[in-house]
């Protein structure tokens, strides 16, 4: 999982308008200044981890995420926040950001799902970012809640109010920062960190739309997007994609390839290429969803067992099982003690 070079440089300059000693900071991070000169280079989630944790206790900032995000501007997110500005409404910058995410960062998915009367932006980890990454993850994404807030009202010069924020960790001590920014009801130890916005709200005009310069801008990024898919590998690409665009029921193999702009068939050459199969990526993810959602006593068995695209709850125990080798309540009691 990388990091863009423009990505990191944002992070250091919020760190330095604090009062940071921001090549110290580097250094206790393993990330070597010379290399942000260009702003294209790449870094690990491994030192981003390292320089969050290190940025948090330098700065004595538990709230680090929701604070760079207050700062950031569009600046960070390079082409994708060229293509965020020219959009034609805030509904589709916040589609086009989702679907460029991997040129900023594979660490985090930007899934955007729109019904008639409600839009939900969800921000879904990698399904390899384990909790040795927890920091980068929990506050980075914290982070990209905030500034995907801040930068909606800039499109449109107008406030922006979302109707639920949900976050993945558990119930701060002071919640004061997130009541401030959000503005919304919050809820805490959900399965996944989610903005649900007015769909109405969501398809204004933005203020600097340019229709010429966003397809040329789509064009470039998807060349970026393919030249950065073909160094990474495609299981990687199926990955994220799956992760995108999940609803109800997984991605079928299809929708996959035609996201991907690949015909079934090389999909799957090329998987095969790598030593992998949709089916076993899929299948992976699917436990990944699982493995979440009973850990998370919100839900009913038999409601996570619909939400995975089962037709019978038995079917989904005895796939749980065969996962984690208990049963979908026994995990969750073992988790619970």
């Amino acid at each position: 999982m990388r990091y863009s070079g423009r990505y990191i440089l944002s992070l250091i300059d919020y760190a330095r308008s604090k009062g940071a000693d921001v090549e110290r900071l580097c250094h206790l991070s393993e990330i070597d200044i010379s290399h942000l000169e260009d702003s294209e280079n790449s870094f690990t989630i491994g030192q981003v981890n390292a320089f969050w944790q290190n940025a948090i206790k330098l700065l004595d900032d538990n709230r680090l995420g929701l604070h760079i995000g207050e700062y950031h501007n569009l600046t960070a997110m390079g082409i994708v926040g060229q293509l965020v500005q020219s959009s034609p409404t805030v509904g589709s910058a916040l589609i086009k950001a989702g679907e460029f995410m991997n040129l900023v960062t594979e660490a985090f998915a930007v899934k955007v799902t729109k019904a008639k009367e409600q839009t939900k932006v969800q921000f879904i980890p990698h399904p390899q970012a384990d909790d040795n990454y927890n920091v980068a993850i929990t506050q980075g994404i914290e982070s990209a809640m905030v500034f995907t807030l801040k930068e909606l009202k800039g499109l449109i010069l107008a406030e922006v109010t979302p109707l639920l924020a949900t976050f993945r960790r558990k119930v701060p001590e002071d919640i004061a920062d997130y009541q401030r920014i959000f503005k919304c009801p919050l809820q805490f130890a959900s399965r996944q960190s989610t903005l649900v916005f007015s769909t109405n709200q969501l398809s204004q005009k933005v203020v600097a739309a340019d229709y010429e310069l966003h397809n040329l801008l789509v064009e470039h990024a998807q060349r970026r997007l393919q030249e950065l898919n073909d160094k990474n590998g495609i299981t990687n690409s199926v990955k994220q994609a799956m992760i995108i665009s999940s609803g109800r029921h997984l991605t079928t193999i299809q929708e996959v390839a035609g996201m991907l702009n690949l015909s079934v068939r090389t999909l799957q050459r090329r998987l095969s290429d790598e030593g992998s199969t949709f089916q076993e990526i899929s299948q992976g993810i699917k436990k990944q969803f699982a493995v979440e959602m009973v850990a998370n006593n919100t839900y009913l068995i038999k409601e996570i067992a619909y939400n995975l695209g089962y037709n019978e709850a038995s079917a989904f125990i005895r796939s749980f099982k065969r996962w984690t080798g208990k049963t979908p309540v026994e995990f969750r009691a073992s988790n619970i003690s």
